[in-house]
């Protein structure tokens, strides 16, 4: 897990040092415990690999290079210097610098050794170069992690990146005149010369509209992409890029027939599936540490990674492992009772973690850096502070149940979607039978319930003009709205795609999962730690998205298959839990303590963002909106936080 730049340019042209140094400073959050530069004269094969200590020199004596990487290390597999990087295969015709973790390491290295590799250290990086010169590009479908890297290859005279099949970790890169510029996070790229710091005005809509970004190879800044999960770009010699998806997910759209002996065989796949999942993800150097927050899905992992480490022969290392939960002092919102009967269960140390409100507005500013893009909600906000009590503790890995809802079907309005589409189709008997018996399971009221799906079948229900996004469009630029008026209807299609499978799809690929996983490793990676998630493992996901939705939503009751597949586990009140929470903060409450402060950020003689908001009626109306009602009806904290993103980087 770490942070790497770097500058390919294909005409010749020499790649500054200064700027490579520069670029890799403002990763140095992802990596302290190494760095390291390579410079390449790739006409002739000339290298310059460097150490920290050889910037001066090299920047009062820069080498002929057109090709250079920055690295920054956080050592998590072995931790000596023989993991060091940039890497170079033995022959030294490939380098490498790596970002992230191959869990399946050990099984590859074992069968390259087989056909006759030879290792020189324990890293999982150096089972990448391996890899590669084994099967090429093919490596990528035999590596169980997450991982972006960028390798050079002498041979083939040929820049080869990419990223891992669910895009858990970052890859952005930049075309300008004859060179491309890369890096793990998007403010190395504005440090290099040269390159425009402009909004994309296209995400910033979405983000306004629909709180959504991620959901395309487009950022924010213009011009500067990222990489798509499951996806390569090789650059030739000649500096032409080729992209190329080179994984795919499947989904199925069948609801199904719900068959309790097929039920019983899923169960027991997912938990195998589970196991081996978290098995992996246990492999470490360094201290483990789990979240814990009361819910199926952590609870599954905490207990799974104890019963693993109570059968392992090395039982002695148990003392590295624990678990951190988040805690609220407001008992409404505090689930620390149900973390606790699962903390119990478990020889883990335990900690709570608390959020102090008067912080907010004084850290929000460093959030947003890391984050290089504005975040639809205050809840990356606790997410941030629980990352950093976590790394004070000295645990550096840390378990998380990310994915498990959209993947097994875990908010309310799948269930709502279901029901819509059971009605769509003319299954009025099932569907009055999931009805009735769905609102047992949710405590809600059939007519409660009926609303919300009657409101998903009503077609004006989702357009803007009558829908919450028509209100927040009340605070957007007009002329801005006008100009992206067909965008709306285009995105607006690919989240109601009218099927349940087909929403999980969609939430899994485009919508949900992938800001959740760029918000989540930049508070993990601003305090140098490595997440690692056992659901977004490529078999369970597969697994997943096969799955027919009876098994996922069964009458109400959601992640059905999981709760079946930890019966043996988790504690019963866990399992029966229906009012799972996550990072609850109280926003209105944070919001209106500095409500003057946020009125500053709106003068017109000041503000930045005239071009997308309505600042006129921002002002006339600024009381009014932070009632209880308005707050989260009109979005405020989107406009505060694209305000604050503009101040920032431009």
């Amino acid at each position: 897990m770490c942070g790497f730049v770097g500058i390919f340019n294909s005409q010749a042209g020499p790649v500054s040092p200064r700027e490579i140094f520069s670029m890799c400073d403002l990763v140095a959050h992802r990596g302290p415990d190494d760095s390291g530069y390579l410079f390449i004269e790739t006409a002739t094969g000339k290298t310059v690999a460097s150490l920290e200590r050889d910037r001066k020199r090299l920047e009062k004596k820069p080498p002929r290079s057109n090709l250079a990487f920055g690295h920054r290390r956080l050592s998590i597999i072995d931790l000596s210097d023989k993991a060091h990087q940039p890497m170079r295969s033995q022959d030294g015709s490939i380098w490498l610098v790596f970002n992230g973790a191959l869990y399946n390491y050990i099984e590859l290295r074992e069968e390259l050794k087989t056909a006759g590799y030879r290792f020189t250290s324990d890293s999982d990086t150096e089972v990448i170069i391996h890899a590669y010169r084994h099967w090429g590009k093919e490596c990528l479908h035999r590596f169980n992690g997450m991982w972006a890297f960028a390798l050079w290859d002498g041979k083939k005279k040929q820049l080869f990146m990419a990223r891992d099949r669910m895009g858990i970790k970052p890859l952005y890169y930049h075309f300008q005149d004859d060179r491309i510029i890369f890096a793990s996070e998007i403010k190395s790229l504005l440090e290099a010369g040269g390159v425009k710091r402009e909004p994309e005005d296209e995400m910033v809509f979405d983000f306004l509209l629909w709180g959504i970004k991620d959901h395309s190879e487009k950022t924010f800044f213009k011009n500067i992409n990222q990489l798509q999960p499951g996806e390569l770009m090789i650059v030739s010699a000649d500096g032409t890029p080729s992209l190329e998806r080179y994984y795919r997910l499947q989904h199925t759209r069948d609801i199904g027939r719900y068959n309790q002996h097929r039920n019983s065989h899923l169960s027991e796949k997912l938990l195998y599936l589970m196991e081996d999942a978290v098995r992996l993800r246990l492999r470490s150097d360094v201290p483990v540490g789990f979240c814990l927050s009361g819910g199926i899905d952590s609870s599954a992992i905490s207990c799974l990674a104890h019963r693993l480490v109570n059968n392992s022969p090395q039982r002695s290392e148990k003392g590295q492992y624990r678990t951190f939960t988040f805690g609220n002092k407001e008992q409404a919102f505090d689930e620390r009772p149900f973390a606790a009967m699962v903390s119990s269960k478990l020889s883990f140390e335990n900690q709570y973690i608390y959020v102090k409100h008067d912080r907010f507005w004084d850290d929000i500013d460093r959030v947003l850096w890391h984050q290089d893009e504005p975040f639809y909600s205050t809840s990356i906000y606790a997410q941030y502070r629980v990352s950093q009590a976590v790394r004070d503790t000295g645990t550096t890995v840390l378990l998380d149940g990310q994915g498990a809802d959209e993947l097994f079907a875990g908010y309310g309005g799948y269930y709502e979607q279901l029901l819509a589409q059971l009605l769509r189709e003319g299954s009025l008997p099932r569907f009055l039978s999931k009805l009735v018996s769905g609102s047992k399971n949710m405590e809600a009221g059939s007519l409660k319930i009926l609303n919300r799906v009657l409101r998903l079948l009503n077609p004006l229900a989702s357009h803007p003009l009558f829908s919450r996004s028509r209100q927040r469009l009340g605070l957007i630029n007009n002329t801005f709205i006008k100009r992206h008026a067909q965008r709306e209807k285009i995105i607006r299609e690919k989240r109601d795609p009218g099927k349940i499978q087909d929403r999980l799809f969609q939430d899994v690929t485009t919508f949900n999962m992938p800001q959740l996983l760029h918000y989540a490793d930049r508070n993990a990676m601003t305090f140098a730690i490595e997440g690692r998630y056992p659901f977004l493992d490529y078999r369970i996901v597969e697994f997943a998205l096969a799955l027919p939705a009876v098994y996922k939503q069964r009458d109400g009751c959601s992640k059905y298959i999981l709760r079946n597949a930890m019966t043996d586990l988790v504690p019963q009140a866990i399992l029966d839990r229906r009012d799972k929470m996550g990072f609850v903060t109280p926003e209105a409450m944070w919001l209106r303590r500095n409500k003057d402060t946020i009125k500053d950020l709106f003068h017109p003689d000041t503000v930045r963002g005239e071009r997308f908001l309505d600042v006129h009626r921002i002002n006339r109306s600024f009381d009014d909106l932070f009632t209880d009602r308005n707050l989260a009806r009109m979005g405020l904290w989107k406009i505060i936080i694209l305000e604050k993103w503009l101040r920032m980087w431009f």
